[in-house]
Order: structure tokens, then sequence, then C-alpha cells
């Protein structure tokens, strides 16, 4: 795989198969540079390839990469599945940049700093085109809920024929602009999916940071699938030293499971 394909091997069992969320970035003193148009395919050998895998290709990117450019590796390469955000929302990390003296690369305390002015744009009209543009390609959806709103949005898309059911929803806590990674959050999404949408959906859950590991140990108990992998990465803490905000579930912090 080409160093400017950045591989989220994210790992979802759902509709009997586990999924590899590919991200194709161009990198340039480890800056984001956008997507890569010429990137060479992440895997060889088509859709059929590997029975026991398939590829899910972001159509989320850079916060400011524009949606045409957003759905061209898609495509491309034609992929199983590819992510969709329902809806726009405040993406945020600046806190985050009080967290640190020392960087890296020079642009990226700036960076971190400057996304409390970004929000993640997917309008309706937005959805519509990407669900529209890669129909001909037959590419099921990983429909990206960071809010209960998100789910209604994704019903009136149902209602307008934009998708079919059933219909996989990744329920996302805890990224700053959505919903907190609450267990009451997860259970209240949960349970408003199963009203929007009744037998017609699959799900999973992903959470952010140290919320991940209760989260998933939640959904799985609940039915749902689990997220992991590069991108979300799941951390533990020694006995004994538990994080008090994660009281209630697992102790977590920032040391590897």
């Amino acid at each position: 795989m080409p160093d400017h394909v950045e591989a989220a091997c994210g790992f979802e069992q759902s509709f009997d198969r586990a999924f590899n969320e590919v991200r194709a970035k161009g990198l340039i003193d480890g800056q984001e540079r956008g997507v890569e148009k010429d990137a060479d395919c992440p895997r060889s050998g088509g859709r059929n390839a590997c029975r026991s895998t398939g590829v899910n290709i972001s159509t989320g990117g850079s916060l400011k990469t524009p949606i045409e450019d957003r759905i061209a590796p898609s495509l491309r390469f034609s992929p199983e599945m590819c992510s969709l955000n329902m809806g726009s929302m405040n993406f945020s990390f600046h806190p985050l940049a009080g967290r640190y003296e020392e960087w890296k690369f020079d642009w990226e305390k700036a960076y971190v700093e400057d996304s409390e002015s970004y929000i993640f744009r997917n309008t309706f009209r937005d959805i519509r085109k990407v669900a529209e543009t890669l129909a001909p390609h037959e590419v099921k959806f990983e429909h990206e809920c960071y809010d209960v709103g998100h789910l209604y949005n994704l019903k009136l898309c149902m209602d307008a024929g934009l998708f079919e059911p059933p219909v996989f929803v990744q329920l996302i806590c805890g990224i700053l602009g959505g919903t907190g990674p609450d267990m009451d959050n997860l259970v209240f999404m949960k349970r408003t999916a199963d009203r929007l949408f009744r037998t017609g959906y699959r799900w999973s859950v992903l959470g952010a940071g140290a919320a991940q590991m209760p989260l998933a140990a939640t959904a799985s108990r609940m039915g749902g699938n689990v997220r992991m992998g590069l991108e979300d990465t799941s951390t533990s803490r020694a006995a004994g030293h538990e994080d008090p905000a994660h009281r209630g579930g697992f102790g977590l912090g920032d040391r590897d499971a």
C-alpha cells in the first residue's frame, strides 16, 4: 500500500463480513493535503477477491475537502461499502492544543487550534449527491450518526428513496460537536433507531478514545457490532487508577489494552 494511503482498519462484523475502512490522503511533511486522486487501489483482484473481507472507503476526509473530491475514490474503486456522515456538525478537537507543549511539525498546533472554527459539511443536498452518484456502483453505506438528529436525517432520506433497508447505522459517541460518550446516550440512540427503522437496520458503535471499550462492550451485549482498529483504538488503565470521567463503566485511560 502506498505511503499516502492510510488504512484505518475498522473491523465491523456486519452483513456476515468484516469491513476495513480506507481513507486516501495526500501527506506532505505529515500534513494532510486532501484526496490523492491517483492513489493506487488499496487492494487487487476486484470486489470479490476476498470473501471474508470487504472494503469501506470513507466519504469524509478533510473538513475542507469538497464533496466531489470526497467521493472520487469510491467512484474509482467501487467498494462494497462507503462511510457517510448523516449531517453537518461542529467537528472540533481544539481543546487538545492545551495538552501538549511539544509538537512534531510546525503547523500542528495552529491546525489543532483552528479546528475551533471547523464545520464538517454534509447537507441534505450533499447526502443526495453521494447517494445518487454512487447508486450505479451498488454501494452499501455506513451511515455515521453523531447525534440523535442524524438518525432522523437518515429516516427522511430513506422515505425519499435514497437508501433502502436494511441500512447499516454507526452510532458515534464522544466527538466534540456530537453526542457525548455516556451510556444513556447510546441506549437512547439505539431506542430511537429501533423506533425509526424497526427491523430494517443493522448497527455498530464507535466511541472516541477511552470511551470505545465500555461502549463497545455494552453494544455487543445489546446485539450490536463492534468497530475498532487503527482509527478507533481501545485503551485500558491499570487496576486502581480509574478515570473518574468513566466511572460506572471500565476504568479507562491512556494505556494501550
